[in-house]
């Protein structure tokens, strides 16, 4: 019979699995130097932004409105949200303008031409 903390322990996660929730989602092409791009991965909309050669991932709703932040223009690091301007930076997720706003940040790899994101 199975002890109470063997019932409600988490699994272990192995590292198969880990590499399992990097997902494809564009090409390298997709995403130009100093642009973005908004990608759909298990439903999430997700924004792609290549800042000087890297490529970051953040998700693309505001958590001020909980819209879209929509715009995949951007400045720098920062993306400005369309609908209320407040601005996120797509390296940490953080908006200056309001420290308790933070938009969630993704892990990416690139492998080849490809852009995966971790979800």
């Amino acid at each position: 019979m199975l002890k109470l903390k063997e019932m409600f322990a988490k699994p272990s996660v192995s590292e198969t699995d880990e590499e399992s929730r990097f997902l494809d989602v564009a090409s390298t092409g997709d995403v130009p130097p100093g642009k973005g791009k908004v990608v759909v991965a298990m439903g999430r909309e997700i924004g792609l932004f290549n800042v000087e050669g890297r490529i970051e991932a953040i998700d693309n709703t505001c958590p001020h409105s909980v819209r879209p932040i929509g715009n995949m223009e951007f400045n720098g690091c920062m993306v400005t949200c369309l609908w209320h301007g407040l601005k996120f930076n797509v390296v940490n997720g953080d908006c200056p303008e309001a420290p308790h706003y933070k938009a969630k940040k993704y892990p990416v790899r690139v492998e080849g031409d490809r852009i995966l994101v971790g979800v």
